[in-house]
Order: structure tokens, then sequence, then C-alpha cells
């Protein structure tokens, strides 16, 4: 009855027909069960612009109800869904889907586990494209030695960046839920990887002693000497790009582990699964990443 009044147009008389068992129930369980929020709200009521009221309602009569941890997390997921992606609005409602998962004892329902690892997923991947936005121009020392110093000296930032970024996305992981935790180690594995292409795209000056030789050498023999030195250069970033690498391929395999345990298809696992088949894994990672 309540799904053929919404249809007809006519939701108000909907939501009164779901409304009238959950008002009669006495007992707080059925009364939860009864009222259904996701349904009461937006099939009965007419959709987003009728549903906030009610689930707004629902959350705040059952928020500290013992029981009713699912049923208020699935209230305030449909509250985010009903906002425009990207708004402050929508990212408001998912901070209070992650909260509500993170607050209270117990084991939550696999759907509501789900509903709480995506919205904490997608308040980390908003920082995404900035924690990974790196450019690296080593300054010029005094011999290429010194190179390798000044480059982790100059990856200090963004390597901090990346860290901070690697453990919000552990957050996802602890969360439980098969699909997120793949898409969060995905993202991990994508993250390493700009770094590690910044790395190997660093810009890096002629040192000093090499720069002092140039008017004392001949051409010919500056040059060879120079391209002993970008070969010394190009070691020093291989060497540590392979380290990220390593990392790197780490999060990858954990990916595709997590998502076919769960037995879980995603745009997320198979993007794992591609770059693992793309990259040439360093011969020397360390055993266990």
């Amino acid at each position: 009855l309540p799904a053929g009044l919404g249809a007809l147009g006519r939701a108000a008389d909907g939501a009164r027909a779901l409304e009238a068992p959950a008002a009669a129930a006495d007992d707080r369980a059925e009364r939860r069960a009864a009222e259904d929020p996701p349904r009461l709200a937006l099939h009965a009521a007419g959709g987003c612009r009728r549903a906030r009221r009610p689930l707004a309602a629902f959350v705040d009569a059952h928020r500290d109800e013992a029981g009713a941890r699912d049923a208020v997390i699935g209230a305030l997921w449909e509250l985010a869904e009903c906002e425009r992606p990207g708004s402050r609005a929508h990212g408001a409602a998912l901070e209070a889907v992650a909260e509500a998962g993170a607050e209270g004892a117990g084991v939550l329902g696999a759907e509501a586990r789900g509903h709480v690892a995506e919205a904490t997923f997608r308040l980390v991947d908003r920082d995404f494209d900035a924690g990974t936005r790196i450019r690296i121009r080593v300054p010029r020392g005094e011999n290429i030695e010194e190179l390798g110093s000044a480059l982790r000296a100059e990856l200090s930032a963004p390597q901090e960046r990346i860290r901070e970024l690697l453990q919000a996305y552990a957050r996802v992981e602890r969360i439980g839920d098969p699909r997120w935790s793949a898409a969060a180690r995905t993202r991990s594995g994508l993250a390493l990887e700009s770094l590690e292409r910044a790395v190997r795209e660093a810009g890096w000056e002629v040192p000093n002693d090499l720069h002092r030789q140039r008017r004392e050498l001949t051409r010919a023999a500056f040059e060879q000497l120079r391209a002993i030195v970008e070969s010394r250069a190009a070691q020093i970033l291989e060497h540590q790009a392979a380290q990220i690498r390593c990392r790197t391929v780490g999060h990858y395999r954990r990916a595709v582990e997590v998502a076919g345990a769960g037995g879980v298809d995603s745009e997320e696992a198979q993007t794992a699964r591609e770059r693992l088949a793309a990259i040439v894994v360093p011969a020397r990672c360390p055993s266990g990443r």
C-alpha cells in the first residue's frame, strides 16, 4: 500500500501508512523496525526533498538506543545520498556516517559496515589529488655524492604527505569491508606510484666540482665526465625509486588479496590487478612487502 500510494503521487498518504505500524509499536526495537527509515522517507515520502526531515528525526530518536546503531547509520547514509557529491553538505553528511561507525561498541552488520567504510574512503580520497601532486628539484651540491642526501632532504615533505594519506586509507581497511579495503589499498599504491614517478623525474643540477672544471677541460673531456656524473645520478634516483616501488607492489598485492577473499570485483580491484601486471618488480624488494 505505501509504495502504491507513492506511485500515485500520494506521498503524504504513503508516509502515514508506514508511520501507522511504527506509532502502534510499544517495543522500541519493534518501533524502529516498523519505521524502516530509508523506505519510509525515500519511497513513501517522495524522494530526498521530503526525506530529510523524517530521516533526521529517526536519527535523533534512536541515536543512543541500544541495538539501533546499524539502523541509524542506514538513515545517515540515506541523508548523505541526498546531498550533492562534492558539496560541503555532502562532506558533513559523510562525516556523520563515519563518526557513527566509530562510536559505540559491538560489531556492525555488513550493510552498515559498508556504508561506514565507503564514507570514510570518500572523505580520505578528497585529499588524494593534493597529496600526490609532487615535483622534486634537487639543489646543486658540492659533488655528485651529495645528490643522495640532497634528494632525501627534498623528499621529506612529499613523503610526509604520502605517509599521512596512507595512514588515512589504513583507517578504511580497519573497518573491515572488502570492497573499500581493496579500494583503500589501491589508492595507497597509486599514491606511492606518484611519489616514485616524482623521484624518477626529479630535476638536478651539475654539482659545483664539475661546474668549476668546465672551463679547464676540453669539450669532449667535460662531456665524458658529465656522462659519468649523470650515470651516477641515475643510479641514486633509481635506488630511491625502487624502494618506493617495493612498497607500491605490496599495497597492490594486498588489494588483490582482500578483493579475492571477499569476492569483490570492483573497479579499484581491477586497477590493482592491472597495475601489478604493468609493474616491473625490483629484484631486491624486502620480503613481506
